[in-house]
Formats: structure tokens, sequence, C-alpha cells
């Protein structure tokens, strides 16, 4: 099955689904990724060869400019880091597609980084082999492990990192479930004390049908104060 627009919905304890965009609208998970991933894209990031028993900065290496400067026509090299970095700290994985050029000796040439989508990219093994599956132009590709960038977290395989925002639901949705909860309060603060009158008598079934819609009415977070 595919994962919506903003990844699989996890339903926390606090009775709010969370995803990939949810999550985000919590403000220290926000703060977190976008401090983290905007200092981690500041960081230099060259490309190096190997000299003697050392290494040594590779200027002329046709992956230094994509690096350092553009990633691709659309995304500096900043923007591009960056979003690698919260891909993998929200979904546990960053993925990049290395785009080479075809002709001839230049094959090996990486001519751009394209980003690839967290939420539809996985790794995968065929025949005992490992390959990359990506969902594009409403069809699955299959891409060699040697032309994908993949910035992985925590991971129980090591190839594939954990979906953090789902193992952090319940966090995430009590600091959801708090943060509305307030806002609803503030909202909808008026509680008058309420003295219900009944002509007559209720039959046991009319008491039950009762507080069913009672409940209805004033129950959960949705109808809270």
């Amino acid at each position: 099955p595919l994962a919506d627009d903003y990844g699989y919905s996890t339903r926390s304890d606090s009775g709010l689904s969370i995803n990939y965009k949810s999550a985000l609208r919590y403000s220290p998970w926000w703060r977190g990724v976008n401090l983290i991933s905007r200092d981690v894209a500041k960081l230099p990031l060259h490309a190096y060869k190997y000299k003697g028993e050392g290494k040594e900065k590779d200027t002329t290496h046709p992956g230094y400019v994509l690096l350092r400067r553009k990633a691709n026509r659309e995304l500096t090299s900043f923007i591009f880091i960056q979003t690698l970095t919260a891909n993998a700290m929200a979904c546990g994985n960053g993925y990049a597609f290395i785009d080479r050029d075809k002709r001839g000796t230049a094959a090996a040439t990486p001519l751009e980084l394209r980003w690839l989508d967290p939420l539809q990219t996985y790794p995968v093994r065929e025949n005992g082999a490992l390959l990359y599956v990506t969902f594009q132009e409403m069809t699955w590709r299959k891409l060699l492990p040697e032309n994908v960038l993949h910035i992985r977290g925590l991971s129980f395989d090591g190839l594939c990192g954990y979906p953090v925002y789902q193992i952090a639901a319940d966090s995430l949705g009590l600091g959801l479930g708090a943060q509305k909860y307030g806002s609803k309060f503030f909202k909808n603060s008026a509680r008058p004390s309420v003295v219900i009158e009944i002509p007559g008598t209720m039959t046991s079934e009319a008491q039950k049908t009762f507080l069913e819609q009672w409940n209805r009415m004033h129950g959960g977070l949705e109808e809270a104060h």
C-alpha cells in the first residue's frame, strides 16, 4: 500500500493521528528538526581523494560542485542538505538519486543530486542483491544502490531507519493533545452549571440513551469545555 502525502498515520494514545505533517505542528518537534537540519547544512561538505596514507580535498571532482554549490538546477546544496537531514530526522531516512552522465567513458560522472520522497522510497533485496524502489509518476521504479545517496537514522537492520514520527507518536500526541486542549479551553471556556429536569420517570433504556447523547455532546477533546 502507498503512503499518503504525509506518510502513514499512527493513532496515538491521546486519540490523535500522527503523520509527518501533523508532527511538525508540535512546536518543540518543529524547532528541533529545523534547528538541527539548518546547522548540519551550514557545515562544510567536500569531496576528497586519497593521497598516500591520508586524504585531501578534490576540487576537480564533478561531485564537488554538487556538495558545495548546487545539488541540482533547482536546489542549492544548503537547501538540499537541510532537506535530506530533516527527512532523516523525522522519517528515519533521507534519499537522493545520483543522476549520472550516460555518455561513453563519462558514465560514472555525477550531474545532479535529486531528492527522493522518503515516504515512498525503500531499500529491498532482490535475489540477494540490494536495490532501492521509489514511487514516481504513478509507477514503482528500481534504482541501483550506487545511484542512491541514503542518509539513515537508527535502524534495526542497518538498511532502513526507523520512522521516527511513528515511534514517537504517543509523545507527539500527548504534546499536540495538550496544545489542542488548551486552545479549546480558551475558545470554549464558558462552563455553566446545569440542572436537568425530567417530567415523570425514565426507563432504564431511556436513561442509557440520554447519557449516550450527553456524552456525545460533551465528551472528548473536541467537545471539551
